[in-house]
């Protein structure tokens, strides 16, 4: 008698770690037929590991204007937490799954005095979602699983790499700070996803929780440019400067429409540890990170 398929709704399927987890789950050996539902706002061809009995169906669909109507058995969110819940409240009772893995920030573990009003209001916002996550799944007894990580890097993303950028155009850079920084790959985090959803799906009940995640090593952040920059076979020089007129220089720059992306808070920022305590998820989900390979 064939197995019953189990289904898997990936949202944030064309992030950094919504692509990691694509790629571990298509050499992934399987006991049972997996049915993954990728979420994307650009449409993607349907696709089949050879080996195995897994299929992917691409959904060009954008959860920001509604909830998508399909279930599944799992879901793993690398996107918006309060998209999510959204889709989770658009089920109700009716169509919970079982399992619910999150990804979200541990900004706000640094960022919830920011002097930026709106900065400081991102940060609620990610709080008061992720309490209502939380809520919603003890509701409707979902098992549950919140990762709030570092900096995230890799396959493309928007923080080690517009770094490189800046010093690739510059050739010299700003350093306000010697904060600590234990940035992590997308592609540990997507392990540790798959290694959850693996047990749930052999019946396993996984553990209920919040859990903080970095990089498996830390750092200053002259460090992680110099890193960056070597990485990219870059030669760059790195010139500290006190973060007051650099903010000025900064603001001038804004007048002409350049740098837009950069804000003053994260000169500021650059003196902080921006690290978090994860020995929680070493001990309890077998978290190991690698090291930091930009």
């Amino acid at each position: 008698m064939a197995q019953a398929r189990s289904t898997l709704l990936l949202i944030g399927a064309t992030q950094g770690v919504g692509e990691s987890v694509i790629e571990g789950l298509m050499t992934q050996a399987y006991s049972r037929p997996l049915a993954i539902h990728a979420i994307s706002r650009m449409p993607r061809q349907p696709s089949r590991s050879e080996n195995n009995p897994l299929t992917i169906q691409w959904h060009a669909h954008d959860l920001k204007h509604s909830a998508i109507d399909l279930s599944a058995d799992c879901v793993i969110s690398a996107g918006p937490v309060g998209l999510l819940l959204q889709q989770l409240e658009h089920w109700g009772e009716k169509h919970k799954p079982r399992a619910v893995w999150a990804l979200s920030s541990a900004s706000p573990d640094f960022k919830s005095e920011s002097l930026d009003v709106r900065e400081r209001e991102q940060m609620k916002d990610i709080e008061r979602a992720e309490q209502a996550l939380m809520q919603h799944c003890q509701r409707y007894d979902i098992n549950f699983q919140l990762y709030k990580t570092t900096m995230l890097y890799g396959r493309g993303d928007r923080n080690v790499n517009r770094l490189a950028d800046l010093m690739a155009r510059f050739r010299w850079f700003p350093v306000t700070g010697n904060g600590q920084r234990a940035p992590v790959h997308v592609a540990d985090v997507a392990a540790l996803l798959q290694g959850q959803l693996m047990a749930s799906l052999s019946d396993e009940k996984i553990q209920t929780g919040t859990w903080r995640l970095q990089g498996g090593e830390s750092f200053g952040y002259r460090v992680m440019l110099k890193r960056i920059a070597k990485a990219r076979d870059l030669k760059v020089r790195l010139v500290r400067l006190p973060a007051a007129p650099l903010v000025g220089l900064l603001h001038l720059v804004h007048a002409t429409g350049h740098l837009k992306d950069i804000k003053a808070q994260m000169l500021a920022r650059q003196a902080m540890d921006l690290t978090v305590d994860d020995s929680e998820a070493r001990a309890q989900l077998h978290w190991a990170p690698g090291p930091f390979r930009p």
